[in-house]
């Protein structure tokens, strides 16, 4: 169980924030991710690249400036050496708000970092064959005629630099995770060496893909040993792979990344998948971007099986979802889609009583958990931490 005085390290490095700040290694060549939303209210973007912020768009680039002039630094708005050293010292001063206990809101507790990076593989952008897809995918996407020699030379790269100002990013020439990503986006297959799923074709009752969703979290609750197998097993780390690929298309490469990074929102993703739900379901590592699919389906009134919905206006079934605010983030189903960072956790329902419910999720206890939620006469959620439903059908 997690809570803020919890010193694993999912906790303590930076998870007391429900967000990783800051991922600054000490070479050079590469920022990692800066997302500092909590720290100022802004969202400082997720900066990747072979230089500082060689893929970060000016809302990135902008956040980071106003952060200097508040510090009184040179702005620049590059995370240059006395930039970090503020910037942790930051961390520091915002992690020591939330040093003390959550009274009345102890349980089980996930922590949560940015979105997890969902075109981010091990693909090697530096093979012949992923330039060969480089000049393909600009080729089809752009009209272009660009000789497919898998050599990235000037015309090459002043193709990627036109795409990279098209799409609002650093025009560089160079490919990154998020040039890549927008590569996709815009059209191109995957690249060489990432991993793709067959999508199963959705279900074509909203009543069988509940109940569907509901037995497979039950089934991986006893593949789970009931609680008993933790995250840390080796035994149980296919497992947690398969989650990753199947909901992100990749397996992280972090050191230990099994118990040090959160995986309540893959697996909710993993279960939905196997569930049939096919491309109806905005897989993800982060649980608000499938919750604001959800509300983006409800808003539009389309089709789509998976709605979200406010805990007053519904009720919950078997294989419904509820929504949590994790960490005081502030999530509330008005905000849920402002497209800006806020942790969250997913439980599906598997058994709805008079005045309670069950629900499993993973991630609960460093292992696929079960809890009890109360809830009022007409079936529904009672107030924080929960602040949304995601119906199935």
């Amino acid at each position: 169980m997690h809570d803020l005085t919890c010193n694993c390290q999912k906790c303590r490095s930076g998870g007391t924030l429900g967000f990783e700040m800051l991922e600054f290694p000490m070479a050079q060549e590469t920022y990692g991710e800066l997302e500092a939303e909590n720290l100022f209210g802004e969202t400082y973007g997720e900066t990747y690249g072979e230089s500082p912020f060689s893929e970060a768009d000016a809302a990135a680039r902008s956040a980071l400036r106003r952060f200097q002039e508040r510090q009184g630094l040179p702005v620049d708005g590059f995370a240059g050496p006395e930039t970090r050293k503020a910037l942790v010292e930051a961390r520091r001063r915002q992690a020591a708000k939330f040093e003390e206990p959550l009274a009345g809101r102890e349980g089980e507790f996930e922590y949560l970092k940015p979105d997890e990076f969902e075109w981010e593989t091990e693909v090697n952008r530096s093979s012949r064959d992923y330039a060969i897809w480089v000049q393909s995918s600009l080729n089809r996407i752009m009209s272009l005629q660009l000789a497919v020699d898998g050599i990235i030379g000037t015309q090459t790269r002043s193709a990627i630099r036109n795409f990279q100002q098209q799409k609002g990013l650093v025009p560089d020439g160079s490919v990154g995770s998020m040039t890549e990503a927008a590569l996709i986006r815009a059209g191109a297959t995957n690249p060489p060496g990432f991993y793709t799923l067959p999508i199963p074709a959705p279900t074509s009752s909203a009543a069988v893909l509940r109940n569907q969703i509901a037995q497979i979290a039950w089934q991986e609750r006893i593949r789970w040993g009931s609680g008993k197998i933790k995250e840390g097993d080796p035994a149980i780390r296919p497992v947690l792979a398969e989650y990753w690929k199947v909901a992100t298309g990749a397996v992280p490469i972090e050191k230990e990344w099994w118990s040090t990074k959160p995986w309540s929102a893959v697996f909710i993703s993993w279960v939905v998948r196997k569930a049939g739900a096919g491309a109806d379901f905005r897989y993800s590592g982060a649980h608000t971007k499938f919750v604001a699919a959800a509300k983006r389906n409800r808003l539009a009134n389309n089709a789509n099986p998976f709605k979200a919905y406010r805990i007053s206006e519904v009720g919950l079934r078997v294989g419904d979802m509820v929504c949590a605010e994790r960490l005081r983030s502030g999530v509330t189903y008005d905000n849920v889609d402002s497209g800006v960072f806020r942790a969250s956790h997913t439980d599906i329902v598997t058994d709805v009583q008079p005045g309670k419910l069950s629900v499993i999720g993973g991630n609960v206890g460093h292992t696929v958990g079960i809890k009890t939620i109360p809830v009022d006469a007409s079936g529904k959620l009672q107030g924080a931490p929960y602040y949304a439903v995601l119906r199935v059908g």
